[in-house]
């Protein structure tokens, strides 16, 4: 199970990525999640299908979410406090035109290069047996 989200804020937003590996597999779980962000400045990483996907996935996601009245509240008043009111009317219709260049800016200016922090919860007899501490350290 992988996930990533970029949290909306007014002034910052963390990016989240969240990996539950096969605990068998840690260290080439790791390894390979690493080598996949590092990629992800590369031109060719993600096709122009996948994009259209993921703009189709995105408006899908907003009917869904405005189908239950009863959360639309929490919704509106989380987006007025943390962004503005004008930021979520106009969210789903900007998603739509998000393009190559945009992503490829946001990752140069917040993704490549730049200081993170990653954490992993594991039993302790797991991290021994699997020697966690040998490739899950600070960079």
């Amino acid at each position: 199970n992988a996930g990533l989200n970029y949290g909306t804020s007014h002034y910052t937003g963390q990016i989240s990525l969240f990996v539950v590996p096969n605990p068998d597999k840690l260290k080439e779980c790791y390894d390979e999640v690493m080598h996949q962000i590092s990629l992800w400045s590369s031109p060719d990483y993600y096709t122009d299908g996948q994009l259209a996907d993921a703009r189709a996935i995105l408006l899908r996601n907003d009917s869904y979410a405005k189908e239950k009245p009863s959360s639309l509240p929490s919704q509106l008043s989380y987006m007025w406090c943390s962004t503005s009111l004008n930021y979520y009317t106009d969210l789903t219709d900007n998603y739509q035109k998000v393009g190559r260049a945009d992503i490829s800016r946001y990752i140069a200016n917040y993704i490549t290069g730049k200081p993170m922090v990653s954490g992993i919860i594991i039993k302790p007899e797991l991290s021994k047996q699997y020697n966690v501490p040998s490739f899950f350290v600070a960079k």
